[in-house]
């Protein structure tokens, strides 16, 4: 006959277990923590890379990204984001598409000089291309989805040419778009007040409560 324990964690015994079945339960626990560990270091190791890439590839926008990421921090407390590691991640990898571009484009873009056709299209896929890198390191999904629409205006206009706007842009990319704007405008420095009268801070761009709290 096999022994059958009872199991209570309050001090009720509420059912009933045969040894070997607890035994198969501690096994198959120990094998999804064991590959929760393996999958975390696994994206932990694939960040600190794509980071160390970034920086020896652009310091200055890698530098901006590292302030941004301070910003999206704050922010992911002050709107009381459920989730709030998706925002502080994808604030700190989502120039990982225009790192992607050759030099003398991006040079430009820092600059504001006008690029060509063949230019701008390269310029055009940057959001597509972000989200397809991302999107090769594990469960990290989502964070491709949330910097595939940082560039996306509130309003609908900018990247990626897609028919979506306001409410339907996920939240952490209305949030990384506010930040990512104030960041190129300022050269990563804190904003001045003036800066939201400048003619270039477009406020059909961004989501009104966001900016409020910003």
């Amino acid at each position: 006959r096999r022994h059958t324990r009872y199991i209570s964690v309050t001090g009720v015994q509420t059912c009933a277990l045969p040894i070997s079945g607890l035994h198969a339960a501690l096994s198959q626990y120990r094998l999804v923590v064991a590959e929760r560990q393996l999958l975390e270091g696994t994206v932990t190791g694939s960040m600190r890379l794509i980071n160390e890439v970034l920086m020896l590839i652009d310091p200055r926008s890698f530098g901006i990204r590292a302030v941004v990421g301070d910003w999206a921090a704050r922010v992911a407390n002050q709107v009381d984001l459920k989730v709030k590691w998706k925002l502080n991640m994808a604030a700190s990898i989502s120039s990982i598409g225009t790192a992607a571009l050759p030099a003398n484009i991006r040079s430009k873009i820092n600059s504001g000089i006008a690029l060509d056709e063949s230019e701008q299209q390269l310029v055009d896929a940057i959001p597509a291309l972000a989200r397809r890198m991302i999107s090769r390191v594990p469960r990290l999904q989502e964070v491709a989805h949330i910097v595939y629409f940082a560039t996306k205006g509130y309003d609908g206009s900018g990247l990626p040419h897609e028919p979506v706007a306001g409410e339907d842009l996920p939240v952490e990319s209305r949030i990384l778009k506010i930040l990512n704007d104030i960041a190129q405008l300022t050269q990563g420095r804190a904003p001045a007040y003036s800066l939201f009268a400048d003619p270039r801070f477009n406020r059909d761009l961004y989501d009104p409560k966001f900016l409020a709290i910003i």
